[in-house]
């Protein structure tokens, strides 16, 4: 015997499901992103002289505020080597590297720019950061991670051995 109530359910239930899919509404235009003038003025300004430095630390800066490696790097990257090599520059190229997860190259990238620190004058916060991050870099190659994002639980892991501090008492 047939469930009546049970095939008039399925049969509402497709209909309603086929209505849905036919009456969709017409999809509106992805936006790309909004410029923002603050980021379009240092775009155009490293655009102008590829060998401003101070611009192009403050654009590196901003996108690595922006959580944007990636375009990081491809500024870094189409500046003339002078600048790249600059200590803050190969800083941040280190710091955008290894967000990207190319361990091994930004730990290369990060003990060039401690040796410039020794060669030139650098500020004591630049010279901290690198020797922290030089120093979590090296656990993370130790330890066999290439991209923290992917293993953060290692990532941790090597922070925390890269960070710890010892503490010795004398009596």
């Amino acid at each position: 015997m047939v469930d009546w109530r049970l095939l008039g359910s399925a049969l509402l239930f497709g209909a309603a499901v086929w209505t849905i899919q036919t009456s969709a509404t017409v999809p509106k235009p992805i936006a790309a992103g909004r410029i923002d003038p603050a980021l379009s003025e240092l775009e155009s300004a490293v655009s102008r002289d590829p060998t401003d430095a101070t611009a192009l630390r403050a654009l590196v800066s901003e996108y690595v505020d922006r959580r944007a490696p990636g375009l990081a790097e491809a500024a870094i990257t189409r500046a003339p080597a002078e600048i790249q090599t600059l200590a803050e520059i190969a800083d941040y190229r280190a710091q955008t590297l290894a967000q990207l997860g190319n361990t091994r190259v930004a730990l290369d990238v990060q003990r060039s720019v401690l040796v410039e620190c020794r060669r030139s004058t650098c500020s004591q916060t630049l010279v901290g950061r690198a020797m922290r991050r030089a120093e979590w870099l090296e656990q993370m190659v130790g330890l066999g991670v290439d991209d923290a994002a992917r293993e953060p639980a290692r990532a941790l892991l090597a922070y925390r051995l890269a960070t710890r501090d010892v503490r010795l008492e004398i009596d």
